[in-house]
């Protein structure tokens, strides 16, 4: 897993969300809180596969990784993975090129070709652009690039993240809720949302020292 990786995954969740004409000040948010946590959750992979395997949460919970490693990211001007969305998308979109505008749309999945990064990927596009609500052209875009491109269902996507990925972080079965399901005061996610919630108000204000609102 490299860096980009991670990036690579960002920008498809800025992209789906960036599907109704507007990447916004919410968005741009969840993006940056959820990018220091996406490492953790690729560390599951061995434990995912165990699990998914042996249906063993207990046995797939010894392959968890020791240490969450888990990041915030602060910048003072937009990341150039998002800036690179918006670059690539105005331009076809300026010039009401709106086939182009969707090639460029799934030029974006498909820089993501790991199973799992895939998952995630859409997992957080889903979260990121449901965060102001999800539109009609976010939910198209990302309904077609999960099946056109990734091969699986977005719907069910969601729910293999509350059937697989939930217990191995929480370490017990769940219900199903569409990818939505509370984590416990002692998980990681809850780590990264208290030291996150320390630099939210910095982050804020330099989103609006750059313009996005």
């Amino acid at each position: 897993m490299k860096d980009k990786d991670i990036e690579n995954i960002c920008a498809f969740a800025a992209c789906v969300a960036y599907a109704d004409g507007d990447l916004s000040h919410d968005e741009v948010i969840e993006i940056m809180q959820n990018k220091g946590y996406l490492p953790y959750i690729l560390q599951l992979g061995p434990a995912i596969h165990a699990f998914e395997a042996t249906k063993d949460l207990n046995d797939a919970l010894k392959l968890k990784p020791v240490t969450a490693k888990i990041g915030v990211e602060l910048w003072g001007k937009v990341p150039s993975y998002i800036a690179e969305v918006y670059e690539s998308i105005d331009r076809a979109a300026k010039s009401d090129d709106f086939e182009s505008v969707a090639e460029i749309q799934k030029a974006f999945a498909r820089q993501i070709e790991d199973p799992l990064q895939q998952r995630v990927a859409a997992w957080l596009a889903f979260n990121v652009a449901a965060i102001d609500g999800l539109s009609v052209f976010e939910k198209l875009f990302l309904d077609g690039a999960c099946r056109e491109v990734f091969g699986f269902d977005c719907i069910e996507n969601m729910k293999w993240f509350d059937d697989v990925v939930f217990p191995l972080i929480t370490g017990e079965h769940s219900e199903s809720k569409g990818g939505h399901r509370e984590i416990d005061s002692e998980t990681p996610q809850d780590m990264a949302e208290q030291m996150i919630s320390e630099v939210t108000n910095e982050l804020e204000s330099r989103l609006a020292e750059i313009g996005v609102a």
